[in-house]
């Protein structure tokens, strides 16, 4: 709810029967790009009143939430209390009171269910690959597949869902660290007795090992451009995520050697963003 709706409004109406008016005005020239200059000068002004207003402090309320369902009970218990005032009926009164009590109940509820949980998130934001560690106290680590990350992107596209289950400001993790509950280090993060092996580069790709490291999940990100199977003999993996970063062509040959060879996975581009709880 921003305070910038109470002036946008206005604004937009005179910008839009000014609009309307310059089509009418076409068979005029002169009138007509009168017109046009005076639509441009109102939209200028609608630009400055938003910039001016965007700058004011308590300008907008954020982080207020408000279920569908909700937007439905507001609805009928407004036409419930219309009618219990006109009808001064008990019977209009109760309906009324078990609305309200069933609307903050089920508000109550959903707010529960939107809690902070231990959980892996994966999203589907190409051009940048990240692992969301979420704590059950509203801390979280963002650790990015890449040192220069598009962090704005990924902002752009989660922040609001981070803001309904109440996270803190995310911690972003681009090179190696460690602490009592995560640790990420040669591009494997450990977290919540799970592990991620992020490969974006080729440095898996001629090497061995006698026994393979065992993962939860191999994260395939835009960089690494060697096969699957060379990656399964370096690790023992449940499931393979397909980042969106992949280009089309190359997410096609990797769902295709993972159907050959039996791998279990996902590709982001087509399931959307995953979220595994611990």
């Amino acid at each position: 709810m921003r305070l910038t709706n109470l002036l946008v409004i206005v604004l937009v109406s005179v910008i839009m029967y000014g609009a309307i008016a310059m089509l009418l005005l076409t068979p005029f020239v002169l009138l007509q790009g009168w017109m046009a200059w005076l639509v441009k000068i109102l939209l200028q002004w609608l630009n400055a009143v938003v910039r001016w207003v965007e700058q004011l402090p308590l300008a907008s309320i954020d982080q207020l939430w408000i279920y569908p369902f909700e937007v439905f009970l507001f609805y009928v218990l407004i036409c419930l209390g219309r009618h219990c005032v006109s009808s001064h009926r008990a019977k209009s009164l109760v309906a009324c009171l078990c609305c309200s009590l069933f609307l903050l109940g089920g508000h109550a509820f959903m707010r529960f269910q939107d809690r902070p949980v231990q959980s892996l998130s994966f999203y589907n934001v190409r051009g940048c690959p990240a692992v969301h560690c979420v704590a059950v106290d509203g801390r979280s680590w963002l650790v990015y597949a890449d040192s220069l990350p598009d962090e704005k992107r990924l902002h752009r596209v989660a922040s609001r869902h981070w803001q309904r289950q109440r996270l803190l400001q995310p911690r972003a993790v681009t090179a190696d660290y460690q602490d009592s509950t995560l640790c990420f280090r040669d591009r494997i993060l450990s977290y919540s007795g799970r592990r991620v092996c992020m490969v974006n580069d080729d440095r898996w790709k001629y090497q061995s090992a006698s026994q393979p490291l065992a993962v939860d999940y191999l994260y395939v990100c835009k960089g690494y451009n060697g096969r699957l199977h060379t990656l399964a003999a370096l690790f023992s993996f449940s499931t393979i995520i397909l980042d969106a970063s992949l280009p089309s062509y190359q997410q096609d040959a990797f769902k295709e050697e993972c159907l050959e060879r039996g791998y279990h996975f996902i590709a982001l581009s087509e399931k959307g963003s995953m979220r595994f709880l611990l």
